[in-house]
């Protein structure tokens, strides 16, 4: 009788043995299959921060290129003119995108003037966004057409009388104001990290 036992006590010490191998390595699937899990929809939060922080950017950009072409000329050639469009346009985006770059670490654009033409410029605004970890990022290219304001008419009279026609009208060599006109004509989201 004794052997009789010995022999059972064997048999299921190799099965609970073996059970227990099963499910420890179940465990560990499942521990390395939630920690991939868990890194994917990190890594998917990480994206869609530096894609947040790259639209911000693209957002300032335009800001910024709509307040260069407001503002006023930044210097005079050598005989005393004007310099011309295309040169003017070029510094005054060189101080906007200067100034702008180093706001936040997180997100900085870059304007370039691709051409100009009959009181119309497009440019191109190349936004990239970091995420919390150094090594995402997202990059944003947008194209913008800018109508100048030499292409602005003055305002039409309004045939019946309003509201607006009853104020002090200003004088006659006041020119209308400026009223400068940003069209996105493109989007693109870039190859990202």
């Amino acid at each position: 009788m004794n052997r009789l036992g010995h022999s059972q006590c064997g048999a299921a010490l190799l099965t609970c043995t073996l059970l227990l191998v099963i499910v420890l390595l179940a465990m560990s699937a499942s521990l390395r299959a939630a920690r991939l899990h868990a890194d994917i929809s990190l890594a998917q939060a990480d994206i869609q921060i530096a894609r947040d922080a790259a639209e911000q950017a693209l957002a300032r950009g335009q800001r910024s290129l709509k307040q260069s072409v407001l503002a006023p000329p930044l210097e005079k050639s050598d005989n005393g003119t004007e310099p011309d469009g295309a040169k003017q346009a070029n510094l005054a985006l060189s101080r906007a995108g200067s100034a702008a770059q180093g706001a936040d670490d997180r997100h900085h654009y870059r304007i370039d003037l691709l051409w100009a033409a009959n009181g119309k410029r497009v440019s191109r605004i190349t936004a990239t966004g970091t995420g919390r970890r150094s090594t995402t990022h997202v990059s944003l290219q947008s194209d913008v057409e800018v109508t100048l304001c030499d292409g602005v008419s003055a305002p039409s009279a309004p045939s019946a009388p309003s509201v607006s026609s009853m104020l002090p009208m200003p004088s006659a060599d006041v020119s209308p104001p400026c009223a400068v006109e940003i069209r996105q004509i493109s989007w693109r989201e870039l190859e990202g990290s």
